[in-house]
């Protein structure tokens, strides 16, 4: 199963990208996971906490341009 995770950017410390990096990790023992971030300010190799390397970063500013 995939599971993709889709938030503005997991580089700022903070409550969702805590919890986001939590879940992702747990998961990623059992399927393959991935983070979509829709900040065109941010890099999908910045994050403020510890992801395994089985997660997956992707980057999508598409979103943020369609404003």
């Amino acid at each position: 199963m995939k599971i993709c995770f889709v938030t503005n950017n997991i580089a700022d410390k903070g409550g969702v990208q805590r919890v986001l990096s939590v879940v992702a990790n747990g998961l990623s023992d059992r399927y393959e996971v991935s983070i979509l971030m829709t900040s065109p300010s941010k890099t999908a190799e910045q994050h403020a906490y510890q992801l395994s390397k089985k997660v997956t970063v992707l980057m999508d500013d598409s979103f943020s341009k369609a404003r």
